[in-house]
């Protein structure tokens, strides 16, 4: 589904494209063998600037993967034990708890975007945007 979009709002830019550097030239009849081949040349280049962006974006999860994988694995030993996830499990809930007790202004046990961003500018010691699991515990502690 995600594809077929992507797809769509491609073909409507790259025929902007095409009528856009026509209208700058001089207009002229195409065959449907040069509107093809002009599509096809804008299409391919739309898609590798899609592919470029999304093996960034791969490298950027794999990152944030590795930092968990890296907190889970508490003894360094390059592999995630049942008792390291169940520990980690444990910290997670924790931390959803401290974090809803924190920013859930309203009490509705829900965090809105606004009541978020609330918290980070309040709570956010180091000013990275991301509310840190020792952020949340000094805030509680105040």
């Amino acid at each position: 589904m995600m594809i077929k979009k992507i797809i769509s709002i491609a073909l409507v830019i790259i025929f902007s494209v095409i009528v856009s550097s026509q209208a700058e030239e001089q207009l002229k009849t195409l065959t449907k063998k040069e509107f093809m081949d002009l599509e096809t040349k804008n299409a391919d280049k739309i898609m590798q600037d899609q592919i470029k962006a999304a093996r960034e974006r791969k490298k950027d999860i794999l990152k944030r993967v590795e930092v968990i994988f890296n907190e889970i694995d508490t003894n360094k030993d390059g592999k995630i034990t049942v008792e390291e996830q169940k520990t980690y499990q444990t910290r997670v809930v924790e931390f959803r708890k401290n974090l809803m007790q924190l920013a859930d202004t309203n009490k509705d046990n829900k965090i809105s975007n606004k009541e978020m961003q609330d918290a980070i500018k309040k709570y956010d010691l180091n000013k990275d945007n991301v509310l840190s699991e020792d952020e949340v515990k000094k805030a509680l502690k105040k």
